[in-house]
């Protein structure tokens, strides 16, 4: 099932949501990332929303471009970044760093986590330190170099003109059953939900030249665990995209 979206400037076809897994406890913030040429990660923090140093959580691997998803392994240090050493490794950067020595606030260290896939396709995690030294301010990455940006549930693709595919609303066009759905007032970005349905925040991988794939959380109980009284599961989906752009021209 896919679902296209007329905008402006672009057409957007959108894949029916996949569950790429359910848990107790906490289950969130998920992130994409990427070994090889078609090996796709998503990393789901399984620890509370609070400074730790690392980060536990939990890997899903999918073969087939987000379209399914197996549970594969556990991790100590979760991250939202990553790099690829090679064709079968990647590097997972971890969530927090701290200072390499007391008061630094330019050179930090923390564990990071390399994965690497066997040659029977299943993945094997070493911790790995990461060290920067002499740490830029990031402001000079900010000044329009930027070609997605992700902000909760809603989709803003960027050249000269900026478009939006609401991801929330998409999820319940595809989707009937009440437990897995948002309520109208978090996609129209009224509320986030009392308790919060979700913490807006999203994975995104640019994959081949016209597509994209976007995983996002849909919480039971906010920032309290599952289960709970709204749900005995917290969730995370991924839904692949298609762009193509309808006009190129610049906005005046």
């Amino acid at each position: 099932m896919s679902v296209p979206y007329q905008l402006e400037h672009s057409i957007i076809e959108a894949a029916a949501p996949v569950e790429v897994g359910h848990k107790t406890g906490q289950f969130w913030f998920p992130t994409l990332h990427q070994i090889g040429t078609s090996t796709l990660i998503c990393a789901v923090v399984r620890g509370d929303d609070t400074a730790q140093g690392q980060w536990p959580g939990e890997l899903y691997v999918s073969e087939d471009a987000g379209l399914a998803w197996r549970e594969d392994l556990t991790i100590e240090s979760y991250g939202h970044a990553s790099v690829r050493y090679d064709e079968s490794t990647t590097l997972m950067m971890p969530y927090e760093f701290w200072p390499a020595s007391p008061g630094s606030k330019i050179d930090c260290i923390a564990p990071g986590t390399l994965l690497t896939k066997s040659s029977d396709g299943s993945l094997e995690a070493a911790a790995r330190d990461v060290r920067f030294l002499g740490f830029p301010s990031l402001a000079p990455y900010h000044n329009d170099v930027l070609s997605l940006l992700h902000s909760g549930n809603l989709l803003h693709l960027k050249g000269e003109k900026w478009e939006a595919l609401n991801l929330g609303a998409h999820h319940n066009e595809c989707t009937e059953f009440e437990g897995h759905r948002f309520p109208d007032m978090f996609c129209s970005a009224e509320s986030d939900g009392n308790p919060a349905i979700s913490t807006t925040y999203t994975g995104i991988m640019p994959w081949k030249s016209d597509g994209l794939i976007v995983t996002y959380d849909r919480l039971a109980n906010g920032w309290s665990s599952a289960p709970g009284p709204n749900g005995d599961f917290n969730r995370v989906f991924s839904v692949v995209l298609k762009i193509s752009i309808t006009d190129m021209e610049s906005t005046p």
